[in-house]
């Protein structure tokens, strides 16, 4: 089994300050199609948050703020899910991991 690589930053800090490899990338798209799917599907936020959660066992704050942000996004969106992946996918291989420069720009 292959790792997924997160490597905390510690400057400039911020909630998502982090960087992954490309599995990690990989990893956030995952969250991004299963968060888009819950909310098409009408699955209510708090109970999509346990199913998120029992999915994704991340001990990293900073990954787990980066899968609630993911989440959100995904809540926000009116993308077809696989669209949204491949957003979450292509802007995170594009920022080369760096979480600060992909979240929040709209994917």
């Amino acid at each position: 089994m292959r790792s997924i690589l997160f490597v905390v930053l510690l400057f400039p800090f911020s909630a998502y300050s982090l960087v992954v490899n490309q599995e990690g990338c990989a990893y956030f798209a995952d969250a991004a199609l299963v968060a888009r799917t819950l909310s098409k599907n009408n699955v209510k936020r708090p109970l999509a948050n346990k199913i998120m959660a029992d999915i994704y066992i991340i001990p990293n704050l900073q990954a787990q703020a980066v899968i609630s942000k993911i989440a959100d996004m995904a809540y926000g969106s009116d993308k077809a899910p696989h669209e949204m992946a491949g957003a979450i996918l292509k802007a995170c291989y594009a920022a080369s991991g760096d979480t600060d420069k992909f979240i929040g720009t709209g994917v």
